[in-house]
């Protein structure tokens, strides 16, 4: 995987993740639960597909156990969270909302870390 690539991935998991942080109260109309219920689907293909490429690309074992472990956290909590919506109970959608923050806060956390960057791109420039 390119730099470019590894730095494409982890800009939309960034997004992504900020995006479903910052999410306002959510009318208790069916287009509200339908939106969240699409988005939380388009969310988690970005997720699954940019987490994939960052541990594919990942060449400390260290770094690519790292990234697995947040990404399974987080697909699972996107799951329940996309289950609870899929219900259609407030309560209950509050509940693993505030779960999945947690995780997703994680997430953000995590890749302000630049090792977790560790592209074959970056291993051939530093020994150039």
């Amino acid at each position: 995987m390119t730099e470019m690539q590894a730095m494409g991935s982890m800009r939309r998991i960034k997004q992504c993740a900020h995006e479903l942080l910052t999410i306002g109260e959510m009318g208790d109309d069916d287009e509200s639960w339908e939106l969240m219920e699409s988005d939380l689907r388009l969310k988690s293909v970005f997720f699954f597909i940019d987490f994939n490429r960052l541990i594919s690309g990942a060449l400390d074992e260290a770094n690519k156990k790292v990234l697995t472990g947040l990404a399974d956290e987080l697909l699972y909590y996107m799951h329940e969270l996309s289950n609870s919506v899929k219900s259609r109970s407030i309560p209950q959608t509050q509940e693993c909302y505030a779960d999945a923050a947690v995780v997703l806060q994680q997430v953000m956390d995590a890749l302000i870390t630049p090792s977790l960057l560790d592209s074959e791109d970056q291993e051939e420039s530093s020994s150039s």
